[in-house]
């Protein structure tokens, strides 16, 4: 699920390179949903947590952050708020990533949203990241977790070997 970056028509940015990489390499099937307004992202979601839609396993919200919440164009949305409007629903087995900057940010603000969406895992960042960066390390992570059975293990494999990347930029990744 990914929002328009910027109001600017003239930029270009998305992630759906990140997506294509992953499903190139076999990795990873995707469906790439526009997010143009909140309507949009909780028709996204309530369709996500379908049982029809259960091989997707990972939902991606590319969209600029804030501490608890992320933005959609002019419009701020709690997540906490969100995930008590689906009921959490369907999420038990599915994985949450924030692409946006600070989502995670806060002392137990990824357990807190592990919690309002009932979740298997929630991942993000705690800090302001540059585009282009932060989809270098989101690749990084993609593959790892795909590739392991328990994210209890895919975690610890990414801080001993990307430990040091992880601290910079500030990322957050929460399972039960």
């Amino acid at each position: 699920m990914e929002a328009p970056w910027s109001s600017d028509v003239a930029d270009r940015r998305t992630v759906l390179p990140l997506f294509e990489a992953l499903g190139q390499s076999q990795a990873a099937n995707f469906v790439r949903l526009q997010i143009n307004r909140r309507a949009d992202l909780v028709e996204a979601l309530r369709k996500w947590s379908l049982k029809k839609h259960g091989q997707f396993e990972i939902g991606y919200f590319g969209m600029h952050g804030y501490p608890g919440g992320i933005s959609i164009g002019k419009d701020d949305i709690d997540l906490v708020k969100l995930a008590d409007e689906l009921s959490g629903r369907g999420l038990a087995e599915k994985t949450i990533h924030f692409s946006g900057c600070s989502v995670l940010r806060g002392e137990g603000r990824s357990e807190e949203i592990l919690d309002a969406f009932h979740c298997r895992a929630v991942s993000g960042f705690t800090k302001p990241v540059e585009f282009l960066e932060g989809l270098g390390f989101e690749l990084i992570f993609f593959d790892v977790i795909t590739q392991f059975t328990y994210l209890g293990s895919a975690k610890k494999y990414l801080e001993k070997n990307y430990g040091e990347l992880i601290d910079r930029l500030g990322f957050a990744f929460e399972v039960r």
